[in-house]
C-alpha cells in the first residue's frame, strides 16, 4: 500500500498533505520524525460544493482547526491549479474567506477573550493571562516568564480543566521592538511547535484589545513572520508558507 503526499510548512509549522484519509492508526506514524514522514499534523484535501475542504489531524488523531495548515495547503494547491485564487475554504467546521496575492491571507472574525489567571497546584504565584476560544482553546500570557520556565510550566496549564475542560494550547508572548515573539505549546502534539496559526490569531485578539493595536506582527520560533491586521469588522491573517517535498509514503 502506498500513499502520495506533499510536505508543506508555514513558519516551521509542518504538515503532510494527502488526498485521502489515512487509517487512524497511521496518523501518529506519518507524523513520527524517525519512523514516518515527520510533521506537526496531517491535512486531507477534498473538494466541497462551494470550495476546498481541508481536514486536519493532530498526531494523536484529534481533529482541530489549523490556520497554518490551511494557508500552507491552499498555497500548494493553488500552485498545482487545484483551487482558485480566492474563495471560501473549510477547515474543521469553520468556513473562511481566503485570497492568494501572492501569499495566502485569511479573513477571520473578531472574537471575544477574557482574563484568566492560572494558579499553580503548589500554591505558587499565579500566571496572569487571557483565554480565547478561536476554534481551538488558547491560554495567552504576556512577558510573564522566560522560555525555559514556559516549557516546564506549559504542560500543567494545558491540562488544567479550570481553563478548558478539553485542555488548551498555551502561548507566551514577548515584545521585541515592533515584533511580538511567540512560543506555543500545542495540545494534540503535546509539545512546543515552531509556529501555531490559531495561537497567533488568539494572541492578536488579546494584543489588539489590551494595547489598542491595529496590526500585530508575530515572529514564531520557525522562520518567517505572520501579520494580523484589522480589516473592518474582521481580521486579515497572512504570512509565509512553503512546499518542502512531495513523494509516496510506503505505508
Amino acid at each position: 500500500m502506498s500513499l502520495p503526499f506533499q510536505k508543506i510548512q508555514a513558519c516551521g509549522n509542518d504538515f503532510v498533505l494527502l488526498e485521502e484519509h489515512p487509517r487512524p492508526e497511521d496518523i501518529a506514524l506519518i507524523c513520527d520524525r524517525h519512523h514516518g514522514i515527520g510533521a506537526d499534523g496531517v491535512l486531507v484535501f477534498s473538494s466541497g460544493e462551494w470550495g476546498p475542504v481541508i481536514d486536519h489531524y493532530d498526531p494523536d488523531g484529534s481533529r482541530t482547526l489549523c490556520l497554518n495548515g490551511l494557508r500552507a495547503a491552499l498555497a500548494a494547491l493553488y500552485e498545482d491549479g487545484r483551487v482558485p485564487i480566492r474563495g471560501i475554504a473549510a477547515c474543521e467546521g469553520s468556513k473562511l474567506s481566503y485570497e492568494i496575492d501572492p501569499g495566502v491571507s485569511l479573513r477571520l472574525p473578531c472574537l471575544p477573550y477574557e482574563p484568566h489567571h492560572w494558579q499553580p497546584p503548589d500554591g505558587g504565584e499565579a500566571v496572569r493571562g487571557f483565554f480565547a476560544a478561536v476554534g481551538n482553546p488558547h491560554f495567552i500570557t504576556i512577558e510573564s516568564m522566560d522560555r525555559a520556565r514556559f516549557r516546564q510550566t506549559a504542560p500543567s496549564i494545558r491540562a488544567d480543566p479550570s481553563i478548558s475542560a478539553e485542555g488548551c494550547n498555551v502561548n507566551l508572548l514577548k515584545r521585541s521592538g515592533d515584533i511580538w515573539r511567540i512560543v506555543t505549546y500545542e495540545r494534540g502534539v503535546e509539545g512546543c511547535t515552531l509556529a501555531c496559526g490559531s495561537g497567533m490569531y488568539a494572541s492578536a485578539l488579546v494584543l489588539m484589545g489590551e494595547f489598542d493595536l491595529q496590526s500585530v506582527t508575530f515572529q514564531p520560533e520557525g522562520h518567517g513572520t505572520v501579520t494580523v491586521t484589522a480589516a473592518g469588522s474582521d481580521l486579515k491573517f497572512e504570512g509565509t508558507t512553503r512546499r518542502v517535498a512531495q513523494g509516496v509514503w510506503l505505508c
